[in-house]
């Protein structure tokens, strides 16, 4: 495989409320909570900008105004507290917030030199909407995609190396994320062009030292599969 560019996004990286969509937010709690955002997943993706030198994209409104992560016609992309908004809002909320966000990221990644592996950061709790997750650290890649089994791979090897005492788990973007951000950039762009991986972290594991140490095996890796 040819030398690969690197780029990073955090798509859940606040909770940021613009001043005229306040009045849709009761109490401050539901921002706060794992609904608003992925709390800790920007650290790390700060952590790997600097430690790899390489870009990377957050969106800092929270997902409960527009789901900036997921498609169109889901029906999660507005939220409990937006859906109800009339279409003229609602298309507001996509012009101001949404569209501008993925075109930045896709706009980046037409201009890498290819082939480029992206990596979208998150941050999950432990319980959430009656799930249980259990894995400490997932790496979410799409199966049918042999580049990117093969760096999905080389990032759970390093990351076990790193910190073995964790439940780290490979999983699939037809289960987990089937019309993402990542989906559709898929389409936009060739196997060979584009490696999509989205790292996943407990949030019970988000402390400084587990930080430096994720941050370090996958700089690792990364280094390693772009040289």
């Amino acid at each position: 495989m040819a030398s690969l560019s690197l780029i990073l996004s955090c798509e859940y990286a606040g909770n940021q409320v613009p001043i005229r969509y306040r009045g849709l937010f009761p109490t401050d709690e539901i921002l706060s909570s794992p609904k608003g955002w992925d709390a800790g997943a920007l650290d790390i993706t700060v952590a790997l900008s600097e430690s790899l030198d390489v870009s990377c994209f957050s969106h800092q409104t929270t997902r409960l105004l527009v789901d900036v992560n997921q498609s169109l016609s889901n029906p999660h992309l507005f939220s409990a507290f937006t859906t109800d908004l009339g279409d003229e809002d609602k298309q507001l909320l996509l012009d101001k917030y949404y569209f501008p966000y993925r075109l930045r990221v896709e706009h980046a990644l037409a201009m890498l030199p290819k082939p480029v592996v992206h990596l979208s950061i998150r941050s999950l709790p432990s319980a959430f909407q009656e799930r249980i997750y259990l894995t400490d650290i997932g790496i979410v890649f799409d199966s049918q995609r042999s580049f990117e089994k093969t760096i999905a791979l080389q990032l759970m090897s390093s990351l076990e190396q790193a910190m073995g005492d964790l439940r780290i788990d490979l999983k699939d973007s037809s289960d987990n994320a089937p019309d993402g951000f990542m989906a559709y950039l898929r389409t936009r762009f060739s196997e060979e062009e584009y490696m999509g991986i989205t790292i996943e972290i407990n949030q019970q594991l988000l402390t400084p030292e587990v930080i430096d140490k994720v941050t370090t095996a996958l700089s690792f890796s990364l280094l390693a599969l772009r040289a």
